[in-house]
């Protein structure tokens, strides 16, 4: 969390490093469904994907077309960042 759009996503993100590739089944979005519903997920509200891509949720579209746009824009700052050669790390919130 480097910038004020990075803020919004503060502890609201889950990490899926286990995407095996296109989703054929309906197995892959139950997985992906029960990733929200784990101990400590449940108030998260983005997924991202390892090689993949994003999965936002909202209590309604707008609310997730709004987390969607802000998340782009956040991710945008972190490469703007890592192209400069800054360590976005030495940038971040920490938990204290």
């Amino acid at each position: 969390m480097i910038h004020q759009n990075h803020a919004r996503f503060y502890k609201s993100i889950i990490y899926d490093r286990d995407f095996t590739g296109l989703a054929d089944s309906f197995d892959e979005g139950n997985r992906l469904a029960a990733r929200f519903h784990e101990k400590g997920n449940e108030s998260k509200r983005v997924i991202t994907q390892r090689h993949h891509g994003v999965f936002v949720i909202g209590s309604c579209a707008s609310c997730a077309v709004e987390d969607i746009y802000y998340f782009e824009k956040a991710c945008k700052i972190q490469c703007e960042m890592m192209k400069m050669g800054q360590d976005p790390k030495k940038c971040a919130m920490s938990d204290y």
